[in-house]
């Protein structure tokens, strides 16, 4: 699961608690449209890498027999 938090309070002290409590990012308003479809591409494409690490170490030499 990503949790990206927006707000407007952009200070670091706002988004450093944020990502101490696990978040996956931060995003300050206002903010660019392509900056935020960045970040959410950016962190979609690390969910498909975790899955798919997940994958080759469940099925580790189980497919090469």
């Amino acid at each position: 699961m990503v949790i990206i938090g927006v707000s407007t309070h952009g200070s670091n002290v706002v988004s450093s608690r944020f990502l101490k409590t696990d978040a996956s990012d931060f995003i300050p308003k206002p903010r660019l449209e392509e900056a935020l479809i960045f970040r959410i591409n950016q962190n979609l494409e690390l969910l498909e890498q975790i899955r798919n690490l997940s994958h080759i170490a469940r099925c580790d030499g189980v497919d090469s027999q």
